[in-house]
Order: structure tokens, then C-alpha cells, then sequence
């Protein structure tokens, strides 16, 4: 798999492209798949004034399994956090994904209602990514 990314001056996209070989005919066809974009505002936009802070809604309808926050040691910075089945999951925050407006680590600490997604590791299950409510 081969990708490419063009840049315009009012959106940055990136577009991955598929190489596949047809053994019967001998061919070889390239497909461009659907691009990502993140629309970036006009240069003219960035530099007014700021705007005020937007409230953000914090939904708890999503498809994280919820859990809350029972043990944390912000000194070594790892803690557990406990599910809906009474499981303590591991967590390191130099590993974890922070989503949402409370996204960053400095929100953690014990007691917390979260969401989260765990992977499985050679140690057993891990939180991965983590949204604090």
C-alpha cells in the first residue's frame, strides 16, 4: 500500500492509495480510497480576536464501557480503573489515549466516572483509551 497527501490551501487531506495485482490477466490496478479531511479555517480567521470558549457537551451515550477511577498514584502515574463487572483495569497515562474536553492527564484522580476501551496485553488487559466524564 502506497499513500500520498496533498495539501490545499483550504483543507488538508490524506489519501491512501490500494495496489492491487490481478494473477488471471496479469494487470495491476491502483484505487484511491475515500480521503480524511480536517478542515483548517482562512488564514484571516486565525488571526482575529479569540472567540469564547465554547461549552462542551460531554455525552454519556457513547459506546465506551464506563467505569471509575479506584486507585491512581499520580507519582508513578498509573492506576486502576475499576468496570461494570467489579475487574480492576491497569493503566499507565504514558500509554493511554485521552478523549474528549477533559481529554489530558492532568484530570485524572481517583474516584472519577470514565469511559474506556482496554486491549489485551501480555500481562493481561489494559485501559487504552480513556474519556473522562
Amino acid at each position: 500500500m502506497n499513500s500520498t497527501a496533498s495539501n490545499t490551501p483550504d483543507k488538508f487531506s490524506y489519501c491512501l492509495l490500494e495496489s492491487i495485482h490481478d494473477t488471471r490477466t496479469g494487470m495491476m490496478t491502483v484505487r484511491a480510497l475515500v480521503p480524511n479531511t480536517i478542515p483548517v479555517p482562512p488564514v484571516a480567521l486565525r488571526t482575529q480576536a479569540p472567540l469564547a470558549p465554547a461549552t462542551a457537551v460531554v455525552s454519556r451515550d457513547d459506546q465506551f464501557s464506563k467505569g471509575k477511577v479506584v486507585k491512581f498514584f499520580p507519582n508513578l502515574s498509573y492506576g486502576f480503573v475499576r468496570d461494570h463487572i467489579g475487574r480492576e483495569l491497569f493503566f499507565h497515562l504514558d500509554e493511554v489515549d485521552f478523549l474528549g474536553p477533559k481529554g489530558h492527564r492532568r484530570h485524572v484522580q481517583v474516584g472519577l466516572d470514565v469511559g474506556f476501551d482496554c486491549c489485551r496485553t501480555s500481562h493481561g488487559l489494559r485501559v487504552k483509551r480513556m474519556k473522562i466524564y
